[in-house]
């Protein structure tokens, strides 16, 4: 009886202690868990998905007329009358400018001025610029006023760089944000604003300088195109559809096509199932200031991929993940 008795004493003993150390083990293996998963790099991420990429660029450009001619000096005189303003038409014979010829009426009349010191137009035209101011002591062959065919119509011009353009082909769309003159009946001018959409506009590559020049007509501009204001240029490129989308945050770019990119996994761990990261090499197909548009037969749409890391990480790396959002 004795005997039995300790013999029970000595089984809970072993039942007690068997306890405790599955407890221990368990309260280890969690500490170790939890020391394990906090060393782990922790790992933002955005879904591969299918989407529509265009590009946007913004530069300012310049107001021109095609066939412009400028009414300069013959000689060095000054400028007595202004006979014109900005976006006047002018038949022939119309009054330009005047210079002055008290007192210098032979030394002008060498220059090749008229007896009353007037130049006048010579066609009809109409007025694009005034330089020069009355009273001004003027040099040899400066410039006056600026005038074009009555049939000339603006131009914006602007210029961007090569590796640029090459996301903007001629169907891209062209917002513009130009300023138009407007004259009071005090002769006042006031700058007002305008915006347009260009629908048609050509492009020459300047092999010298390594940009593309774009050139479009503001034939639909309403008022006076104001030539010393610079036009907002928006450029927006054609939209096009790629499988594989990603921010440009996911890429490890190493040449100018190429990058790596790290994708989620899973895998059984030293405790459990874990993340891990899977380094792809992958190919840029086209991209903008935000987004990647990228090719790899690895990679399909709807897979998630590393935005950022708290952590340098390497392939097959353990990860802990932060949060889950889709690429914008």
């Amino acid at each position: 009886m004795i005997q039995e008795y300790g013999h029970d004493n000595r089984r809970a003993l072993i039942i007690k202690i068997s306890v405790i150390l599955v407890v221990f083990l368990l309260i280890c293996t969690l500490i170790s868990k939890s020391i394990y998963n906090i060393l782990l790099p922790t790992v933002e991420i955005a879904e591969v998905r299918t989407a529509v990429l265009n590009n946007n660029y913004s530069v300012n450009g310049h107001i021109c007329y095609q066939n412009t001619e400028t009414i300069s000096t013959y000689g060095s005189v000054t400028i007595a009358k202004i006979y014109v303003m900005k976006g006047q038409v002018l038949n022939e014979g119309d009054p330009i400018y005047a210079v002055d010829i008290e007192n210098q009426l032979v030394a002008v009349k060498k220059l090749g001025y008229s007896d009353d010191g007037i130049v006048r137009a010579k066609n009809t035209c109409k007025v694009i610029d005034v330089i020069a101011n009355e009273g001004d002591a003027m040099s040899a062959e400066q410039a006056i006023v600026t005038v074009a065919p009555i049939d000339s119509v603006p131009c914006v011009i602007w210029e961007i760089p090569y590796q640029t353009g090459l996301g903007f082909p001629e169907k891209s769309t062209i917002n513009l944000t130009y300023t138009v003159e407007k004259v009071d009946g005090g002769g006042n001018t006031t700058g007002e604003q305008r915006k347009l959409q260009l629908k048609t506009f050509t492009r020459e590559l300047d092999n010298k300088k390594g940009t593309w020049i774009y050139t479009g007509k503001l034939d639909k501009a309403k008022d006076r195109v104001s030539t010393s204001v610079d036009v907002l240029v928006e450029m927006i490129s054609p939209n096009k559809s790629y499988n594989a989308i990603v921010p440009i945050s996911c890429l490890n770019i190493y040449a100018e096509k190429s990058a790596d990119i790290f994708i989620i996994s899973k895998r059984e761990g030293l405790f459990s199932e874990e993340t891990i990261v899977t380094k792809c090499p992958v190919s840029i197909v086209d991209k903008t200031n935000q987004l990647a548009a990228i090719e790899s037969s690895a990679i399909v749409p709807g897979m998630k991929a590393v935005k950022y890391s708290s952590k340098p990480i390497s392939d097959k790396m353990a990860v802990n993940i932060l949060a889950v959002e889709g690429s914008k």
